[in-house]
């Protein structure tokens, strides 16, 4: 099991503690407090980052709050709307493109 992974749950379990907003040790003590290379913090940090669990503010990582989907109140509307909160992309428009009407050259006087 690589190192980042008991890295991450630590403090995963830590998050779980602090509240939403909550600042994070930086990756230094991080990698102190569990004898890591600092790298391995900081992807263990990275990794909750990417799952929503914590995000970047400024110079430092803090607990992030519930996600949009998690706090709506119609549960079929973030499926709609893809996991990223951004609308699903058009397949296919009711508008038709025609090309431009042809006109013969001038002619020479």
């Amino acid at each position: 099991m690589p190192k980042y992974y008991a890295v991450k749950a630590h403090i995963a379990l830590l998050v779980d503690e602090l509240g939403e907003g909550a600042p994070i040790p930086t990756e230094r003590d991080l990698s102190e407090r569990f004898e890591v290379a600092r790298e391995t913090a900081r992807q263990a940090l990275r990794e909750l980052v990417l799952e929503g669990r914590l995000r970047q503010q400024g110079r430092g990582t803090v607990v992030a709050g519930p996600s949009w989907s998690s706090r709506c109140p119609w549960p079929a509307i973030p499926r709609a709307y893809g996991v990223r909160g951004a609308p699903p992309a058009v397949r296919s428009s009711p508008w038709t493109v025609s090309p431009a009407p042809t006109r013969s050259p001038p002619r020479p006087a």
